[in-house]
C-alpha cells in the first residue's frame, strides 16, 4: 500500500520527524490554528472563490464571489476588512489578463522516485494540489498563492527562499501529468 506524502508532509518531516509523525500519523492538531494560518487559510478560500468563477467564464462575477466566500469569516473585524481588501487588490491587478481557467484545487498523484537511481518508492507516491492552471497567450502556467508579512519588494530575501522552495518543482511534476 502506498503512502502519500503531500508537500506539506515533507515540510513538517524536514522540520522535525518527531512533529510529521505526531501530526501526519497519529493525527495531533494545535487546539486552536494559528493567526497566520486562519488569515492565509481565508485568502486562500477567497482565491478559490474567484478562480472558480474565471472557470465558469464569468469573470466579471469573481471578485463578488470570492468576497462572498470569505463573509463574516474572521473573529477580528480590522483582520476581516484585510483579507476583504487584499482580495479587491488581487482583483484589481489580475481580473483583465485573458485567464482561460484550466482547474481550480486540482489534485496529482505520482511516484516519488529516489533521486540516485531514479525509482519509484515501492512505499510512497507524491501527492499535492494545486491552486490554479490557466492558460495565456498559448502559455499553460501554474498559480500559487503565498501570504506573507515579509518583505516582498524585488530582491528582498523571501524571494531567494522562495527559489529554494521544493513546493513549486512538485507542482511542475503534478502539471505533467494534467
Amino acid at each position: 500500500m502506498s503512502q502519500l506524502p503531500t508537500f506539506s508532509r515533507l515540510r513538517a518531516y524536514r522540520r522535525c520527524a518527531r512533529y510529521e509523525r505526531l501530526q501526519y500519523v497519529d493525527g495531533w492538531r494545535p487546539r486552536r490554528e494559528s493567526e497566520a494560518l486562519t488569515f492565509g487559510s481565508a485568502i486562500h478560500t477567497g482565491l478559490e472563490a474567484w478562480w472558480l468563477a474565471h472557470q465558469a467564464g464569468e469573470p466579471e462575477t469573481a471578485l463578488s464571489a470570492a468576497l462572498a466566500a470569505v463573509a463574516d469569516g474572521a473573529a477580528d473585524p480590522f483582520v476581516q476588512v484585510r483579507i476583504e481588501e487584499l482580495l479587491r487588490g488581487y482583483d484589481t491587478r489580475w481580473h483583465d489578463q485573458g485567464y482561460e481557467v484550466a482547474g481550480v484545487e486540482d489534485s496529482f498523484e505520482g511516484p516519488l522516485l529516489n533521486p540516485a537511481t531514479m525509482q519509484p518508492s515501492r512505499t510512497w507516491r507524491l501527492a499535492g494540489k494545486i491552486n490554479a492552471r490557466a492558460v495565456v497567450d498559448g502559455r499553460r502556467l501554474i498559480v500559487e498563492h503565498k501570504t506573507s508579512s515579509e518583505d516582498i519588494t524585488p530582491g528582498a530575501p523571501s524571494w531567494v527562499k522562495l527559489q529554494m522552495d521544493h513546493q513549486l518543482s512538485i507542482y511542475m511534476l503534478g502539471r505533467i501529468g494534467s
